[in-house]
């Protein structure tokens, strides 16, 4: 529904202990099921590249099912194609997206910060520090991304990306049509 949508990318977890866990074969299925035409970037997104789900999703990108990583609060890798998603609460989140920038990320994802949850935790980041991240490179931001909020976070941070998860879930790793049809452009 969301590639129907017009959504640009598509993201399947890989952390093994997360309600969201999409799992090889899972992954496999879904992205076979949009053949050659065209189709939105499948993204596989990791907290530990060393695990073994980290390692499902590396090969995936390596047999060309998906066509990166998003490396969520874990270094990207030099070999495997993907961006950083950084978790942020105050302004060393900010200088570390500063860091990835200078080092060559091209887009960095920064995503809000919860001490006992590594996504999907519907929080937001304050609009000051979002601001502030924003005057570094075109802003690709998550967390605590709705319906009821998305239009205003939109007009007033104007971002490059809006990455949603639990903000379009009826239960924790649970998508809902509805929810995800309210803010999707038309």
């Amino acid at each position: 529904m969301a590639a129907a949508e017009g959504a640009d990318m598509l993201g399947f977890v890989f952390s093994s202990g997360s309600p969201r866990y999409a799992g090889t074969g899972r992954v496999r299925s879904i992205c076979a099921s949009f053949g050659s035409g065209r189709r939105p970037l499948f993204i596989g997104v990791v907290t530990d590249p060393e695990s073994e789900a980290g390692r499902e999703a590396a090969a995936l990108v390596q047999n060309g099912v998906l066509d990166g990583i998003q490396y969520h609060g874990c270094a990207p890798s030099e070999t495997v194609p993907g961006y950083a998603a950084v978790r942020v609460k105050d302004g060393t989140g900010t200088a570390e997206i500063e860091a990835l920038l200078k080092a060559g990320q091209i887009r960095v994802l920064a995503d809000a910060y919860r001490e006992d949850a590594a996504g999907g935790t519907g929080m937001r980041i304050p609009v000051p520090l979002a601001a502030q991240i924003a005057q570094h490179a075109p802003l690709w931001l998550a967390g605590g991304i709705t319906p009821e909020n998305a239009a205003e976070i939109v007009r007033t941070l104007r971002p490059e990306l809006i990455d949603v998860s639990s903000g379009v879930e009826s239960a924790p790793g649970i998508k809902d049509c509805e929810k995800s049809a309210d803010y999707l452009p038309r």
